[in-house]
């Protein structure tokens, strides 16, 4: 159920950016490379916040799936 939920508020907020993203592109706040600059950013930042969040060493996970 928990899986369930994280996945649709996933969802909620990638659409939400992407409308966000549109709207400001569309309106001239801002040019397609800042655009695709900050969302590659922010998408990392967000990544590592997660990452370090749930203690998961991206790294060691990688190297045991291997295995």
């Amino acid at each position: 159920m928990k899986a369930t939920f994280y996945t649709i508020v996933a969802l909620i907020a990638f659409a939400a950016n992407s409308l966000f993203c549109r709207m400001a592109l569309a309106e001239g706040y801002i040019d397609a490379w800042s655009s695709t600059t900050l969302r590659l950013l922010s998408a990392a930042m967000s990544l590592m916040t997660i990452t370090k969040g749930f203690g998961v060493s991206v790294v060691t996970e990688c190297r045991e799936y291997g295995k």
